[in-house]
């Protein structure tokens, strides 16, 4: 599993797990927000990721994710 802290929001994923390959995203609160799909960067499960996350996990993926 790993985890970072981003701004407002914490993102984490899990090696192995089910595709598509995708992070789950918390408030920095820790309440759960929804899943992005990494490679198409949409949400999962009708929800719709606000754009500064969207951006952060662009960034995170050119460097370490």
């Amino acid at each position: 599993m790993g985890r970072k802290r981003r701004g407002k929001y914490i993102v984490e994923w899990w090696l192995g797990d089910h595709p598509p390959r995708h992070v789950h995203v918390f408030k920095s609160s820790g309440e759960y927000m929804g899943r992005v799909i990494l490679d198409t960067m949409r949400g999962m499960d009708q929800w719709d990721p606000p754009r500064d996350l969207i951006r952060i996990l662009r960034d995170m993926k050119k460097g370490e994710l």
